[in-house]
């Protein structure tokens, strides 16, 4: 429509309702991009450099945005990548996954990917896969997972052998990045990561010093050594411009 006043005219332009509501959507994404040296495109079998790209929140809790804890997990598996022998390829689950972004990484680099965490992330990672299709193509599927779901102990747990359709037998790495920061997730944390384990996967876990989450690390810790044979990761062994002595990972 338009008004018109003396010799002037004002075109006023009606917004349409969708698209003026997909525009607000969109504000609330801010982006996080990783160079990965060895990616395999999903149109070809050869090694080359691309960005993953993934989505952010500018609001939302701590599973919305990509802390450097993961960015160090991220390109260790890139610059390891064969050694890890992620094209065979392996099957990666990614616990308390977030954005996705430690198991869009690992697929964009030939592995398969189970990434999961609570239902409010879970559009952020289907949106992030969607986002990075062209380097992942369809090897990674997105569930909600609750670590309560993981009833320790429990002789039901101890004889269930799927995920999601997989044998845990299938699983040969488990993915955690900076996920300790509530006491009552600890011990189910480490309940989800003894049974995905049980099969003889390997858990590659990084986090970032703080000293608020220091007595839960340490729990958790005691909880791991008790069962399994823990080492840190030589920072030799990560990339040049992604490691830092209050960022660690473990295997």
């Amino acid at each position: 429509m338009s008004f018109t006043g003396g010799d002037s005219v004002v075109v006023v332009v009606a917004t349409d309702d969708a698209a003026a509501t997909e525009a607000v959507n969109e504000k609330q994404y801010f982006t996080r991009d990783l160079s990965l040296d060895n990616c395999l495109a999903a149109a070809a079998d050869t090694a080359t450099v691309v960005d993953l790209t993934v989505d952010q929140r500018f609001i939302g809790d701590v599973g919305c945005v990509v802390w450097d804890a993961a960015l160090v997990l991220a390109k260790y598996l890139d610059r390891q990548s064969s050694r890890l022998g992620l094209r065979r390829p392996a099957l990666v689950v990614e616990l308390g996954a977030g954005t996705g972004f430690c198991g869009l990484c690992a697929a964009a680099l030939g592995a398969r990917a189970v990434i999961t965490d609570l239902a409010d992330c879970v559009d952020l990672m289907v949106r992030n896969v969607n986002k990075n299709r062209l380097l992942i193509g369809d090897r990674v599927a997105v569930h909600e997972y609750d670590w309560a779901q993981t009833a320790g102990g429990d002789q039901q747990l101890a004889d269930e052998q799927l995920f999601f359709g997989h044998n845990i037998t299938e699983i040969n790495y488990i993915l955690i990045s900076d996920c300790l920061y509530y006491a009552q997730s600890v011990r189910q944390l480490y309940d989800t990561v003894d049974w995905l384990s049980s099969k003889g996967a390997t858990v590659l876990m990084s986090y970032e010093d703080r000293d608020d989450k220091r007595p839960l690390v340490d729990k958790f810790f005691k909880l791991i050594k008790s069962k399994f044979i823990v080492n840190e990761i030589s920072s030799d062994e990560l990339h040049a411009d992604y490691r830092s002595p209050d960022l660690h990972l473990y295997n």
